[in-house]
This record gives C-alpha cells, structure tokens and sequence, in this order.
C-alpha cells in the first residue's frame, strides 16, 4: 500500500493484512517531500510551516504495518526491495509515550533524517516472511548511449555513471539486511542525527545509513542484536565528519552481538578496539588508516574485513603498529588498503580466509599472518599484498581431520601473496584452483611448515562422484632464491580416485636461485595426467638432479625450461610426455649421459632451442614414442634448434619410432653466402622418422616495417637455398637422411605490417613447402590483407 501526500494524511484506521505461515507481512509506504512522525501532545508548527507533511506517530504505529517505509516507494529487485527515495528530509519527534513501532520501520531521506531530541523509534511485534535487503535507487540515473544503433545493445555503454546520496535508519525484529548504494557521492546531503536522550531500539536489527555525516548526541542510546552504521568515513576514537566514535559510543555498539561500521571511505583509527564479546564485525571501507605511533589492536571472536562500494582516499599519517586479532578473520569482498601502519599483524585462532573477489594491500608496511591455516573458500580470488616483508606464520596445527573438511571448502579458490621477501611457513589452501607467491627482489621461503595445497578433490553429487583437477602453484622472484625448505610441500596431485594432476610454475629469471629441497606431488593415479613443471631462470648448474626430483614427483604431463643467460648442460633421465627446453643466450649440450623420454599416446614431443647454439653427444637418446598400442596411430616430435652459433650432433640417437613415425626437424642459420648453414656435424642416428628436415633460416629486417619490403628478396634466397643440392652432400654424417628446407624469419623493431595476401604455395610450391615463415614485431604486427 503506498500513501502519497502533499499537505495532510490522516490514518485513523487500522490495515488488516495479516500473512499465512511463513508469508511476508503487508508494505506501506509513505511518500512526499517532507515527511515529519510527530508524537501526540508535540509542536509540529514549526514542520508545517517549513512545508513537511506531518503523520501522526501513534497512527502509524497503530495502522498495523507489518513493513512501513517512510519517505519513499518500494518495488521488486532481484537483488532484494528497490527504494525510490521521495522525500529530501523526515523527522521523528515524539516520546516514550508516542512511540514509532513495527516489525520492520525504515526512514530514508535524500538529505537528512533527524531523530530528534527524546524521540523513540522501536522494533515490535513479529516480523514475517523473509527479510530483502535495500537496493537505493540512484539519486541521478546513469546516462546510456546506445552508439546509434538502438537495436543493438551489445555496443550500448555508460556516458555519465549513476550518482547517489541519501540516509535511511532501519529497526526491525527480523535478520539484519544490507544498503546497497552504488556510485555513493559522499560531499550531497545523507545526514542522520539523533538528538540528546533519543532512543534507538532495533530489536533484532538497527541500521543507520549516512553517506555522509551521522551525528549523535551525548545520552543518545542505540541497540539492537544486529547494529550497521555507516558514514562518510568513521573515526575510531578521534577525527572529525562522517562518525567520531567516542568511549561512550562504542560502549553502545559493543553490546550488539554482530557490529558493521561501513565507511564509503576510510576507517580511521585513533585508539584499540576490545569487541571480543560480540559474535561478529564487520569492517566494511576503502581503508584502514592509523594517526599515530601506538599500537592499534582490534580484538573480536569473527572479523570480516571487506569493501562494498568504497573510494579510496588519502593515505594514513601514523607510523604505529595494527594487530587485528579473531578466532576467524575473514578477507571479504572489494579492494582494500592499510596505510599509516609501520607493522600489521592479522592472527586468527581458527583460521584465516579469504572470500568473493577482492585483495587487501597492506602499502610499505610489514605484513605477518598469524594463523593455523590460510585458506580460500570456494570460487574466492583474493589478492594479498605488501611493499614490505610477508609472514605467514602457524601457531598451531590442525589436524589431518580438520584440513580435509577446510580442503573441500575451498574448490577453485584463487590467492595471490605478494611482498619484498615472503616466507610461507603454513598451510595455504585453494584446491583446484590456484596459488601464486610473488617475493618480488626478495626472498621465497617455504619454511619446514609451509604447505601449498592446490591438488584435486573429489565432489559427490547425490550418489556420483566427480573430479575436480588439481590446480597451479606459482612462485617467483627477481633476484632472490626461491627455497623449498626440507619438510616443506607444494601439493598438485589429484584425488586417488580420478582427475589430472596440476601445473608449476617457477620464475626466477631475473638473476634469482631455486632450492627444491622440499617434497613436490604431482603423481596421477586411476589414468589421470601426471603433473606440468614450467621453470624460467638465468642458469641451471644440475639439469640432472633436477630432472629425477620431476620424475620421482610425477611431472609427466609437461616440462617446459628457459634459461636466460646461461648454458645448459641436459643429463641423465627425463621422462614426459611433452620436453621444451630454450636458452635464450647460452649453448644447450645434451650430455652422453641423457635419455629424455617423451611418451604419450599419440606422439610425445621433444623441443631444444639454443640461443647460442645446440650440441649433441655421443650416447644421447632422444626419444619421442607415440604408444597408442589399440590402432597404432599417432605421430611424435623432435625439434632441435641452434638459433645463433652451431648446430653439432656429435652423435647420439633421435627415436621417433611408434604409431605412424615421427617428424624430426633441424634448424640453423644460414651462412652469409646463403650456400651454406651453420651445422657442423649430424651425426645422430635417426630411428623411426617419417619425415627428416633440416631448416637453414635466414633472417630479414624490415626497414620501412612492412613484410613486402623484404618479401621478394626472402623468397628468391629460399629457392636458391633449398634448391642447392650440395649443401647436404657437403655436411657427410647423415646428412642424406634429411630434406633441406628454407625457413624465413622477417622482423622489425617496431611495427610489422602485412598488407596484402600472400599466397605461399605460389611462392614455394610443393617442393620447398617444409620451410618456416616466422613474422617477428618488436611492437604490433598487423595482418591487414583479406
């Protein structure tokens, strides 16, 4: 029922509209430009003259609402009750004996709503149905542009973004619910203030919504079960607009069970805060900010930090420390900063976890996580950063128990750590999804009692069961060493039962170290996928030692290695069904020692790329094996490449055989005269190969950054090359065995534009089709011809 009135409304009836079981109660909703509640035996002279609408309070209670709203209309919305804001202002003034009550009563105003001096406002009776929270409609609407096409909406975007301000104040006797406000404007109007000696009791729930200030005066007395204030921003014992919370205030707040102070910008802390006694907090801003040097402590028994709908502002101005201690602390929704902290410290009894989308960024401050286990609840991408040091630090551990049940809490969870220098020394959970630890120039240490779980899991829908892969672990540093301390574990492995095992990832190229001294499982059982290993560093001393950690691990899906500076030196065992290794500078010397075995069904694969040249001993076996033993198809691999200096195949084995036969290439530069390549012995012996090529490319630099520069001049030098016949009798060794090709790389150090269509089979035919065109752009590479 919606009530809209310009100068008198009169309610002397009563509304019957009592629900079934379980249904929701009847909504009345009270619209118009200024609304005052006055008690009988009150002076509303002074309102009516201002122009407000003035409603009785003993009528509105008695009219028997089981939901009044007062200063606007509600309508349905998928995300709860839309709250079209009517009214600029609405007061309350009455007393005891007057007082407003319902089940659920809301006052909400675009600029102030003011519970004056002695009023009350209480929840009472029974709620019913299912509480909604409020969706407030935007005080401007957004601006759309449909791009001129008003038949497509696929184009349609945002001109000018919504806008909205407003206060609202909640009781009722049922569960607790949200403003949702988007685009807050925090400088327009959303005043509430509660006069000296007004009562506030919210029964189950109180809600003060202010986008900007909300004052209350000495004697003002709030409760309520569940207690949200909001403001601009929220002062914790000092500052100045939005909410100052004193001593006596947060006496009051602190005898909720369950307290949110939501700021649409920063939470400002001044002195300690001891909520242990309440069920739950919420801190719900932009920002933590500390003023000061002492040590800021926060104490609760379940703390959410999160950010609905913040802006983020200036940074703090202290140097103290900030210790936020629960039983369970939760990283909740939104971007989220600390500043004004030399130290941070979040511990929890239980556990620390992280939930929705969102990150939380510490700026320089030193970060340390206090806590048995850090763990993503399910789908959670949470972001943990610091410009400073970062601790994860176990104070107790959890049983085996205990980390199942969490472990399957936390399906395809997403967590980023980040810091200059980070020691993991806890369990992390994310399984099925994925865990990156990035120590920046510093340090990675996963200590003794470091675990990263991201394996698989088993999930049971009624009575079939399924299987969620293993995830991926990353870990990276520029400069440091990356340590895997004895004792400690990265876990890809998937469940016993069924699914793929995950994938590695260390990155320590820009000068830094690895130390896998700890235990790595990626074993696949029940015909799943073994694990991928990717490693990108300067210089790898003992390929070897390396390579039988992978195998005993189970990284038998993938391996992939790029050295950045140095040499390479491949031996002893490797087995996988997918090899790349690439030097982007050094010389890659398969040892006689070295047996790489690359199996797989179809045809395993093996590729060596030396950034300064390739060799081969005497005694290297290189075998890509296609194994599928049902209808023998299948066709495997080798690629084996010098890009600058020689390519030398001493000796050694290439064994392509199984299925229908492999595919070998060779590849090197050709010499200046474009007679010749730089391959200065192949002596391999070739086993099971369909198809043997050896590849002399030769590289063409683009001017004018175009590739028909350059193009005539490249596809003439290709026919004169592969059409030479004396290139492969001059090589010996078996050279016979291989068809020479011309391969073509064309690059600019800039753009690289293809702007007509080139039709290679006109340019080569069937008889040098085994070359290789590669377009190489240091900056955007255009393919404009159609």
């Amino acid at each position: 029922m919606v009530f809209k009135a310009d100068r008198a409304l009169t309610l002397d009836g009563e509304l019957r509209a009592q629900p079934d079981a379980g249904g929701r109660g009847s909504l009345v909703d009270i619209a118009a430009s200024k609304i005052a509640i006055v008690g009988a035996g009150q002076d509303s002279s002074d309102l009516r003259a201002d122009g407000y609408l003035v409603v009785d309070a003993g009528s509105l209670t008695r009219f028997g609402a089981g939901s009044l709203l007062v200063g606007g209309t509600r309508t349905g919305n998928v995300r709860g009750l839309q709250v079209d804001v009517a009214a600029s202002d609405v007061v309350l003034r009455n007393t005891a004996a007057t007082a407003l009550s319902g089940p659920e009563v809301i006052l909400a105003a675009a600029n102030a709503v003011s519970i004056e001096s002695g009023s009350v406002l209480r929840a009472d009776g029974r709620a019913s149905g299912d509480e909604a929270n409020l969706v407030l409609k935007p005080q401007v609407a957004a601006v759309w542009s449909d791009n001129n096409t008003p038949n497509d909406t696929s184009d349609d975007h945002i001109v000018t973004p919504s806008r909205d301000w407003g206060a609202l104040v909640r009781v009722s006797s049922g569960q607790a619910v949200r403003a949702l406000r988007e685009n807050v404007d925090t400088t327009v109007g959303g005043q509430v203030r509660i006069g000296a000696g007004a009562l506030l009791q919210g029964g189950e729930a109180l809600l003060l919504d202010a986008t900007n200030n909300t004052e209350m005066a000495a004697g003002a007395q709030l409760s309520g079960k569940a207690l949200s204030v909001a403001a601009s921003r929220i002062g914790i014992g000092g500052g100045s607009g939005g909410l100052v919370l004193d001593a006596d205030a947060l006496a009051q707040l602190s005898r909720a069970q369950s307290l949110t102070l939501h700021s649409y910008g920063s939470l400002d802390f001044y002195r300690s805060l001891d909520m242990r006694g309440l069920a739950q907090v919420v801190f719900d801003a932009a920002a933590l900010r500390g003023h000061g040097a002492d040590t800021v402590q926060v104490q609760a028994s379940h703390l959410t930090l999160q950010n609905t709908g913040a802006s983020l502002g200036a940074a703090g101005t202290g140097g103290g420390r900030l210790a936020l201690s629960a039983d369970e602390l939760v990283l909740g929704v939104g971007d989220k900063t600390m500043s004004g902290f030399d130290q941070v410290l979040l511990s929890a009894s239980r556990r620390i976890a992280g939930e929705g989308t969102g990150g939380l960024d510490a700026g320089t401050s030193a970060l340390t996580l206090r806590t048995p286990v850090l763990q993503g609840l399910s789908g959670a991408d949470q972001a943990l950063r610091t410009q400073g040091p970062l601790v994860l630090q176990q104070d107790a551990p959890l049983d085996a128990q205990e980390m199942a049940a969490l472990g399957r809490a936390s399906l395809g969870a997403r967590l980023s750590l980040s810091g200059q220098g980070v020691t993991v020394a806890l369990p992390v959970l994310a399984l099925g999804g994925s865990i990156a630890v990035d120590a920046g120039t510093g340090n990675l240490t996963l200590a003794e009692s470091g675990r990263l779980h991201a394996g698989g899991l088993e999930k049971v829908f009624f009575d079939a069961a399924r299987y969620v892969d293993a995830g991926q672990i990353s870990l990276a540093t520029q400069g440091g060493l990356i340590d895997l301390a004895p004792g400690s574990l990265l876990d890809l492995s998937p469940h016993p039962r069924g699914g793929d095992a995950g994938r590695l990832t260390v990155d320590a190229s820009a000068g830094g170290r690895v130390h896998f001294g700890g235990t790595l499982k990626a074993q696949a059982d029940a015909g799943g996928n073994g694990g991928n290993f990717v490693l990108a560093i300067d210089r790898l001393d003992d390929f070897g030692a390396l390579a039988r950690t992978l195998n005993d691990s189970g990284f038998s899906r993938s391996r992939q290695f790029r050295v950045r500076q140095g040499d390479l030196a491949i031996a002893g065992t490797t087995r996988v069904a997918d090899f790349e290794v690439i030097t982007d500078r050094g010389v890659i010397s398969v040892d006689g020692t070295a047996r790489v075995e690359a199996n797989a069904a179809y045809g395993g694969s093996i590729r060596l790329v030396g950034g300064a040249g390739l060799t081969m001993q005497p005694g290297a076996v290189l075998a890509a094996h296609a194994t599928d033993a049902i209808d023998g198809l299948g066709s495997s691999r080798i690629d084996l490449e010098a890009v600058d200096g020689q390519l030398h195949l001493a000796g050694g084995t290439l064994d392509l055989s199984g299925g229908e036969g492999g595919k070998l290439r060779l590849r090197a530069q050709r010499t200046a005269g474009n007679d010749g390549l730089n391959v200065t012995a192949l002596n391999a012996a070739v086993q099971g190969a369909r198809s043997s090529v050896l590849e002399g490319v030769r590289r063409h630099a683009s001017a004018d950054g175009t590739v028909e520069s350059v193009a005539p001049q490249a596809i003439a030098e290709a026919h004169a090359f592969a059409g030479n016949t004396g290139i492969l009798a001059r090589l010996g060794g078996n050279a016979a065995a291989y068809t020479l090709a011309a391969g073509i790389e064309i690059t600019s150090p800039g753009d690289l534009t293809l702007g007509r269509d080139w039709n290679l089979f006109d340019s080569f035919g069937a008889a040098h089709r085994e070359g290789t065109l590669t377009l190489r752009a240091g900056g955007n590479l255009n393919i404009e011809a159609i």
